[in-house]
């Protein structure tokens, strides 16, 4: 085996391992700072493995963690935000601005948000079924 595939190979098995701690980040997430937080690292990971040419699925499974973060962003801010104003403060976040998030962003999150688990779940196997890129966009016209 040559020395560039053992790389790959191996930046692709960080990739999991980098992977598998955010969806536990994800599932113990209760703050939007904690959603935003692996939202973030989904991003970075789903780079990474495009970087590396690590296998489609290991793109698709990034994609559908940033999906689930900002789903998971979007129901908090459903829950704290209302006309664009914090209904708690705690943490001195006064505007959406201020974590870095814009209108659309919060828009677009809660719509997700707006889809149960099981119909997301069935949205993202169907998806994969067909082997169509799961994406923000798709994800949207869905909700």
């Amino acid at each position: 085996m040559s020395k560039a595939i053992t790389k790959v190979d191996n930046r692709a098995e960080q990739a999991i391992v980098l992977l598998n701690h955010a969806e536990q980040q994800l599932a113990m997430a209760e703050a939007l700072v904690d959603a935003l937080d692996v939202r973030d690292k989904a991003r970075a990971i789903d780079a990474l493995t495009r970087i590396i040419g690590a296998h489609f699925e290991l793109e698709q499974r990034a994609t559908i963690l940033r999906l689930k973060a900002e789903r998971k962003a979007g129901a908090w801010l459903t829950e704290n935000v209302h006309q664009g104003q914090r209904s708690d403060l705690r943490d001195d976040l006064t505007s959406l601005s201020n974590v870095g998030i814009t209108r659309w962003q919060s828009s677009r999150w809660q719509a997700y948000a707006e889809l149960d688990d099981s119909r997301f779940n069935a949205w993202i196997d169907d998806k994969l079924a067909a082997g169509h890129d799961i994406s923000g966009a798709a994800l949207y016209r869905y909700a």
